[in-house]
């Protein structure tokens, strides 16, 4: 947004959309980083839409199977390391020298200018920003950082507020996104056009136009109830959302929707249960894309790391829908309510195949029906 706003027509491929300028398109693949043939269409389709700058989000599976290769990258950034895809990479080190392949190959490509950001906060991001070198590089935090910090964070409900610290000067910045993990984002990004030159109070203005992706921590007020419904499938993403509506619920009760996802990530269950039974006042249980394996097991893993009982404020409800009705006829006026682990995805894995999925729709139908107190 800041460069399609302050720079020039901008291409966006990423796991929520993808966008030529301000026309956008869902990505109903699933799949951060398609096959190397449609990323050089759509790279291809940009530039005949008079597109000059390309914003791709990378994935550490793309980046390992080679499906960004023959693009040569003017700038990389890092935005965590966080426990995910270890099914695939094994071991968070291999996971996260798989991601460090992105920086190697602006190193030896064939660019005038290298440039690098990385997150001072995140381990990976510190050891990376002190054994790489490019022509330019910054980094960005909330805890530490040498070029960008955000301080004076306050939280609320429906917007964010805080001060940007860069070069020993203060930038008060209101954005309606909410939540620690967007702070990071607007930090980051900022730190991306001040690494070409663009002007701090610029992209803070451009910021003031920018609408809230849909689907990540997208929000339904219905009597005074939030519905948030948000991607987080992963520990860090849950433990980030639920954390933000713990520090800003004033006297009634946090609701979590969650699961795990079936055929993958098996480690993570138990930390999801875990996340989720430290801080949701109550937790419901239900599917989240359980493919082939057996639900049963998936809800099993979960439990082990939570450890109030059925019915303790805790219910299991597999079928999402239905998990969704549950949700809308027990919440009460001040209730916070996490939708997690669906966000932007329009199709449900199950077994045998797909089935079509809107979670909006789905809140939207129950709270219609559902009747004024």
């Amino acid at each position: 947004h800041i460069f399609n706003t302050l720079v020039d027509k901008t291409f966006l491929m990423g796991t929520n959309e993808i966008k030529y300028g301000n026309e956008s398109e869902e990505n109903v693949s699933k799949m951060t980083s398609p096959d190397p043939m449609e990323i050089q269409q759509r790279l291809s389709q940009a530039r005949e839409k008079w597109c000059k700058i390309a914003v791709l989000e990378v994935a550490s599976h793309g980046l390992q199977q080679q499906r960004f290769y023959g693009i040569e990258f003017d700038m990389a950034i890092l935005t965590n390391i966080t426990e995910e895809h270890l099914d695939y990479h094994k071991t968070m080190d291999d996971y996260a020298m798989t991601k460090k392949q992105l920086f190697l190959e602006i190193i030896n490509n064939s660019k005038p200018n290298k440039l690098a950001i990385f997150p001072k906060d995140d381990k990976y991001g510190k050891k990376r920003s002190e054994e790489l070198y490019f022509d330019k590089m910054m980094t960005y935090g909330i805890i530490s950082s040498w070029s960008v910090k955000a301080e004076n964070i306050q939280y609320k409900v429906d917007h964010t507020a805080f001060d940007i610290n860069y070069m020993g000067q203060i930038y008060p910045i209101t954005t309606k996104m909410v939540g620690m993990h967007n702070v990071y984002n607007i930090i980051t990004a900022i730190t991306a056009g001040l690494i070409i030159g663009l002007d701090m109070n610029q992209m803070i203005t451009a910021l003031e136009t920018l609408i809230p992706p849909l689907w990540r921590m997208e929000t339904i007020v219905h009597n005074n109830i939030h519905y948030f419904i948000d991607f987080a499938h992963t520990p860090d993403g849950l433990e980030k959302t639920l954390s933000f509506l713990t520090q800003i619920k004033e006297w009634w009760r946090v609701i979590v929707l969650t699961w795990a996802m079936g055929d993958r990530d098996r480690f993570k269950r138990p930390l999801m249960g875990k996340i989720a039974d430290q801080y949701a006042d109550i937790i419901v249980l239900a599917d989240e894309d359980p493919g082939d394996e057996d639900r049963m097991q998936i809800i099993q893993e979960i439990k082990n790391g939570i450890r109030r009982i059925d019915g303790d404020n805790l219910f299991i409800i597999p079928d999402r829908e239905l998990a969704i009705k549950f949700i809308t006829e027990i919440t009460q006026p001040g209730d916070l309510v996490l939708l997690a682990g669906k966000g932007h995805e329009r199709v449900m894995c199950i077994p045998g195949g797909r089935i079509p999925w809107d979670e909006r729709a789905l809140v939207e139908k129950y709270l219609n029906n559902k009747k004024q107190p």
